[in-house]
């Protein structure tokens, strides 16, 4: 999420909406370090994991292991990516990509 960004506005609309949460950098100036937004989610969600990752690929991965081990199929989850148009450019290279 990008700084100029209301992130507890933006926690307190979503954090019943998901089970752990999963963070990635972002390369630009304006976004929070991954630490920031971890220290934001916080303080304001309980009994939910959060995980910081180096980027979206070792993030993906881990999701969809941790969705094989529930021994669970996708279509009985969902991965939600937002925050800014640069997360979601991240995921779009990479299915692109593979």
């Amino acid at each position: 999420i990008l700084k100029d960004k209301d992130i507890t506005a933006v926690i307190n609309e979503l954090r019943d909406s998901f089970s752990s949460w999963h963070i990635i950098p972002l390369d630009s100036p304006r976004a929070l370090s991954t630490q920031e937004i971890k220290n934001n989610l916080q303080r304001h969600i309980k009994n939910q994991p959060i995980t910081c990752y180096n980027d979206f690929p070792s993030a993906y991965k881990t999701v969809m292991e941790e969705i094989k081990s529930m021994d669970q199929s996708l279509s009985e989850n969902r991965v939600i990516i937002f925050g800014s148009f640069l997360n979601v450019t991240q995921a779009m290279e990479y299915f692109h990509a593979n």
